[in-house]
């Protein structure tokens, strides 16, 4: 049985609506004609599988249960903003639109007579029925952020008994399918326990090659100058979402109409500027109310980042570094931005060897030393160096230092003495690898001007052009000679 605070604000009457509002309001939310498809969606391959057993499930409920299964009572997708957790939602609704029922709406609409009002109408009918909430962490965040809400509290424990509300196994079934872009450990316990919001389908954001596909898909539909090439704009936008590359789209052919007429089409140079454009939005530099960078800062930060992508390209391989930015990442911050890893494990989460944390290191604090070496160092490698310490404990507790082989528990109280040890143990770790970045830039230095004065005019690099620059830069200080 769930806890219940007793505060008397939760003892409040909560307003209620008359039951034909209550009708009116759940046929509303009836969702009738479906375009979208599981084939609308690019990658995913686990996300669309789970749906399309669902619907399955919905369908065939009678097949399912003499094999001794069961459809789920409830189905939570999580995934970050933009990945395709409400396309999949609409999908579903088109696999069961011919033979069920999809109701849609989102958490912060419902309170206790409205998901009454839909429970009631699940139970009346014979055909499968979704009903698809969407936004569920505005209800269903930790309880006591709602303390001083009953209308939302009351609404959450409404959900909580219409999931876990008895139901007739000979009739249809019915799905209650939410969406959330929280964490899913940051739901109350109560939405995630089993029987209720336990059933996860993780929904992650589009990898590379899922990435140009679903480029090249939109492009498709809209006019685009044939062929453009797409892999520079790929290695762009890691991390990016399905719905920030389709705005990207829009807004490279809204600016080629602006500038070449209604008849006008997509080219690399509208693509590549959207994208320049988007993550100066996004990452806060570059507005109208954000000061310009002088010529001096934004020099500043073409060495930054070509400062980590020659080390880079030195410690981990030229294929390795898949673009550098002048401009601001996309919701990061204001200076430029590097993309590095192998895109085959794009998104992976893997252990590392130590010589894999050691180059880490040496990358991260490139981007500073560039600084001081090409024009003045900056505050702008304080997330670097921050980043560079966490690294250098990683080391110490996965057992790479001989003389620290051991991961201390928090709870372990350490002496001043081995505190000591450890701080030195760190710093050794942090000279090592600003001593390697340091040989490398200085051996590199005609290169590594090089490359941030084509980094300057070009604005960002990526994909084939970049790993040219970077070519050229590790051979201009080692000409070849005949």
């Amino acid at each position: 049985m769930d806890e219940r605070d007793t505060d008397d604000d939760t003892n409040r009457a909560i307003p209620s609506e008359p039951a034909g509002d209550l009708e009116a309001w759940v046929e509303a939310h009836r969702v009738r004609s479906v375009s979208c498809r599981l084939e609308d969606l690019s990658g995913l391959p686990r996300a669309r599988r789970a749906i399309a057993a669902l619907a399955y499930g919905l369908l065939h409920a009678d097949e399912l249960r003499a094999a001794g299964g069961s459809v789920p009572r409830a189905v939570l997708l999580a995934g970050p903003v933009g990945c395709g957790k409400t396309t999949l939602a609409r999908a579903l609704a088109g696999l069961v639109a011919e033979h069920g029922m999809f109701l849609e709406t989102v958490a912060s609409e419902l309170t206790p007579a409205r998901v009454a009002a839909l429970s009631r109408f699940t139970a009346e009918q014979d055909a499968p029925v979704v009903v698809f909430v969407d936004e569920l962490s505005w209800l269903g965040t930790d309880r006591s952020s709602r303390r001083h809400d009953p209308e939302s509290r009351a609404a959450l424990y409404a959900l909580l008994s219409a999931v876990s509300g008895l139901r007739d196994p000979a009739r249809a079934p019915v799905v209650w399918l939410a969406a959330t872009s929280e964490e899913v450990d940051s739901l109350d316990e109560a939405l995630t326990r089993p029987g209720r919001f336990s059933h996860v389908i993780t929904v992650s954001g589009p990898d590379r090659p899922t990435r140009l596909a679903y480029l090249e898909r939109l492009l498709s539909a809209r006019r685009a100058v044939a062929p453009l090439d797409l892999e520079p704009i790929v290695e762009m936008t890691v991390g990016w979402s399905y719905a920030a590359l389709e705005e990207v789209v829009d807004q490279a052919l809204a600016s080629a109409m602006a500038d070449g007429g209604r008849d006008a089409a997509i080219d690399a140079a509208h693509l590549r500027e959207a994208v320049t454009a988007a993550g100066r939005i996004a990452g806060g530099g570059g507005s109208d109310e954000a000061p310009e960078r002088t010529p001096a800062e934004t020099w500043r930060t073409s060495a930054h980042e070509c400062g980590h992508g020659l080390v880079g390209a030195v410690l981990l391989g030229v294929g390795a570094v898949r673009a550098l930015h002048i401009a601001p990442r996309a919701g990061g911050t204001e200076g430029g931005h590097t993309i590095l890893g192998d895109a085959a494990l794009e998104g992976a989460v893997r252990p590392l060897t130590d010589a894999e944390l050691r180059a880490q290191m040496a990358v991260l604090l490139a981007g500073g030393l560039a600084e001081r070496l090409l024009a003045e160092a900056s505050t702008g490698a304080d997330d670097d160096h921050r980043r560079v310490g966490q690294l250098a404990m990683e080391r110490l507790d996965a057992g790479f230092e001989p003389a620290w082989p051991v991961s201390l528990p928090a709870w372990v109280e350490i002496g001043p003495a081995a505190a000591d040890r450890r701080t030195t143990l760190v710093w050794r770790a942090v000279d090592a690898a600003r001593a390697q970045a340091e040989a490398i830039l200085e051996a590199h230095r005609a290169g590594l001007e090089q490359l941030a004065r084509r980094l300057l005019t070009a604005g960002d690099l990526a994909g084939t052009p970049l790993r040219e620059a970077l070519a050229e830069a590790l051979a201009a200080d080692n000409p070849v000679t005949s």
